[in-house]
């Protein structure tokens, strides 16, 4: 467990955010303990669940070969997931 909900290492398999348990293998909870960092009310989750489970399923290595858009929101450039995630 760790007391930021923003940071913890990727070796460890549960974070800790906001007073919720979140699997490292969960991307879709972890956005959703983490929408209040983000000034978000839960009640706006579904919508950010449909816009990327239409975009990547929620899959963090998701690729798109013909624009290089890259992870779950697929960002373009690809390379700018680069500069917040490892």
């Amino acid at each position: 467990m760790f007391p930021a909900a923003n940071h913890w290492p990727t070796s460890v398999g549960v974070v800790t955010a906001h007073s919720r348990e979140v699997s490292m293998e969960d991307p879709r909870g972890i956005a959703r303990a983490l929408l209040p960092d983000f000034g978000f009310a839960d009640s706006e989750f579904n919508c950010l669940d449909l816009l990327w489970i239409r975009e990547s399923n929620w899959r963090w290595n998701a690729d798109n070969p013909t624009s290089s858009a890259y992870g779950i929101p697929q960002a373009l450039p690809g390379s700018k997931m680069g500069s917040v995630a490892p």
